[in-house]
């Protein structure tokens, strides 16, 4: 999980116009993933993503996700 966070920050990092649907689909699939599992909601911020809300999930059922 780690390598594609790293991978996507790296397509993110690009400043062009023709690519703002991209990052923008990025940061909503980083913000999903944040979202929907306690384990990844931890370990994003460490690897360097910074969710647009920090509400991350509380539920352990999703530790397995």
């Amino acid at each position: 999980m780690k390598k594609i966070v790293q991978i996507t920050f790296s397509m993110m990092s690009s400043t062009d116009d023709e690519h703002a649907e991209l990052r923008s689909k990025l940061r909503t699939a980083l913000e999903t993933i944040f979202a929907r599992s306690t384990l990844r909601a931890r370990r994003l911020p460490v690897w360097g993503f910074t969710p647009a809300s920090s509400s991350a999930p509380t539920d352990e059922r999703h530790l397995l996700l």
